[in-house]
């Protein structure tokens, strides 16, 4: 979820591919939804800068990721992600739907 601080034109993201550097750019207009689903497999560091009048605007960005289910592990309670990989439930800090 993208969180633009003030009035913008544009919101760019640049998802870096941490294999290989390679750069995809998305753009989100104004009154484009604020999200972005990235349907990749491989891992991306992700930057965001959002522009009003050519001038940068700050924004943020949030990283949800799809729970599969719940079990439990060596390291405790985890949950099992859309992507196959596990993450410590302590580490959840929000639940959308």
């Amino acid at each position: 979820m993208l969180s633009p601080s003030g009035d913008y034109d544009s919101i760019v993201l640049n998802l870096t591919n941490v294999n290989d550097g390679t750069v995809t750019q998305e753009t989100i207009k104004k009154g484009d939804p604020l999200t972005l689903t990235y349907n990749g497999t491989d891992q991306v560091k992700v930057s965001v800068s959002a522009l009003k009048d050519n001038q940068r605007v700050s924004c943020t960005y949030a990283v949800y990721q799809t729970v599969q289910g719940i079990q439990s592990g060596t390291d405790g309670i985890v949950a099992i992600l859309s992507n196959g990989d596990q993450q410590k439930v302590s580490a959840i800090t929000k639940i959308i739907n």
